[in-house]
């Protein structure tokens, strides 16, 4: 995938385009969107991905995805003991 080649702006750009197609898995997409702006050093764009999959995918899957990325993405930049 373009992420583990390391295009991640590049993945951000294909996330947004599939964002807008009909029938589009949003919640999916949204979590990729998310690592993609990490991985690029965008934080804040991640973070509030992350956000908007807390509130636009209830339910376990959702939540707990964009929870679990989120503790991660503290992980890789040294947030956390």
């Amino acid at each position: 995938t373009l992420l583990e080649l390391g295009e991640s702006k590049e993945a951000v750009k294909r996330f947004d385009e599939a964002l807008k197609l009909d029938g589009a898995d949003t919640c999916r997409v949204l979590s990729w969107r998310s690592r993609s702006y990490y991985a690029s050093g965008d934080t804040k764009k991640g973070s509030r991905d992350l956000d908007e999959m807390i509130h636009k995918c209830p339910g376990p899957a959702g939540t707990a995805e964009a929870l679990l990325a989120r503790g991660e993405a503290a992980v890789e930049k040294g947030d956390c003991e």
